[in-house]
């Protein structure tokens, strides 16, 4: 099968920026690499996906910022799928925190006391190399308990509920938009064997009808978690928000405080994720 990968050269100065805005349509993620003095951000996504969108998307968001334009380039390919997988063998099991470990499934590793979580290689998305995937996870295990319910929005990899299911959640519902994303979190749900407790459904939460559950995970953007957070409330106790900008910190605070009570900030290369609590729930 061929997709199609961008290639969006930017600068340092910029990377956060940049960055921010492709998450809003690319939410399950992309790669990061170093360039001399630029950085390389590479998105793989279906082949009918046009790179006139994506030029006509960063061009308007960036053209509004207060500092002007900034300088980006775009580039595209096509390459096989079995290609990419060749491309991920550089990748290397990942520690997160004092429980988890992330490994791709093609890697033989013994993960120890650690609880292992296997992603499918692929195109697809969130093996646990991003920052806010990383917030996330270190949340999740300080977080879960035993037969906890856990919402997870815009699942894309599935690597989120997968955790919780491994960490002790007794129901996961893992929800995402993207019919791509849900067909890709279905093939490593399956393979960490933790499909009998994990709900997975191609839907936007607008159309999703969720029963109320101990812990909502949010990594989306800060502009989806505001447009969500009054519906957000209606449903979780405790919530895990990311993909948010550390440059937003201030702003984001400010609108959780009239209903929510911030417990833990954690902060990973420019990416903040928040975990926090309803203020009528109970410590």
């Amino acid at each position: 099968m061929k997709w199609r990968e961008f290639l969006v050269t930017t600068n340092y100065a910029n990377l956060e920026i940049v960055t921010a805005i492709l998450l809003e349509s690319f939410p399950q993620g992309f790669q990061i690499e170093e360039a001399e003095n630029n950085v390389i951000i590479k998105i793989y996504t279906s082949p009918s996906y046009p790179l006139s969108c994506l030029k006509n998307l960063l061009r308007k968001r960036t053209s509004c910022l207060k500092n002007g334009s900034i300088f980006f380039e775009v580039k595209e390919n096509f390459i096989e799928e079995n290609d990419f997988v060749k491309e991920q063998t550089f990748f290397k099991p990942i520690k997160i925190g004092e429980k988890l470990l992330v490994k791709l499934s093609s890697k033989g590793y013994f993960g120890g006391k650690r609880i292992v979580i296997e992603m499918k290689p692929g195109i697809a998305f969130g093996t646990g190399t991003h920052p806010t995937t990383q917030g996330c996870l270190l949340a999740l295990e300080s977080l879960v308990k035993k037969g906890d319910r856990v919402l997870d929005v815009g699942t894309g990899s599935g690597i989120l509920a997968i955790a919780a299911a491994k960490l002790g959640a007794s129901k996961v519902w893992a929800i995402d938009s993207d019919e791509l994303s849900v067909k890709v979190a279905g093939e490593n749900i399956y393979l960490n064997q933790v499909a009998q407790k994990i709900f997975l459904k191609n839907i936007s939460f607008e159309k999703f009808i969720c029963p109320q559950v101990d812990i909502l995970i949010a990594n989306l953007t800060k502009e989806d978690i505001f447009r969500m957070l009054s519906r957000f409330k209606k449903i979780g106790k405790s919530f895990i928000f990311s993909g948010i900008l550390t440059s937003s910190k201030k702003e984001f605070e400010e609108k959780l405080s009239r209903e929510f009570n911030i417990i833990r900030l954690i902060s990973r290369e420019g990416w903040l994720t928040v975990v926090c609590r309803r203020k009528d729930e109970l410590t």
